[in-house]
């Protein structure tokens, strides 16, 4: 398992200040940390809800950490593969490797 740098490289960040002046709905954007202070950012993703502390603010910090997510469950597959054969390992193992398939759209 290896990261491809297929997505925006980490880390990102979420922001909720602003407003979706057609409905009220808190709006938070996920930018890459290397374009904070920037005046024009590329988002990495959108999402609404209708006011912070909802799920949907939950949502977005977990999306926000994505790829030091990512880069944590590569380093801990690598560890891991070392003890394949003890039998909790080997579930561990199995785990974060389908969720490394699933994250790199394997």
């Amino acid at each position: 398992m290896s990261l491809q740098n297929s997505h925006t490289p980490g880390p990102w960040f979420a922001t909720w200040n602003h407003q979706n002046v057609k409905s009220a709905e808190s709006i938070c954007h996920i930018y890459p940390e290397s374009q904070r202070g920037d005046r024009f950012l590329m988002e990495v993703g959108v999402v609404y809800c209708a006011s912070p502390g909802t799920e949907a603010e939950a949502n977005a910090r977990l999306m926000a950490t994505a790829p030091e997510l990512l880069e944590a469950l590569n380093a801990a597959y690598v560890a891991l593969a070392r003890h394949a054969d003890d039998p909790k390992v080997g579930k561990a193992l199995v785990l974060v490797g389908n969720a490394i398939n699933k994250a790199e759209g394997c």
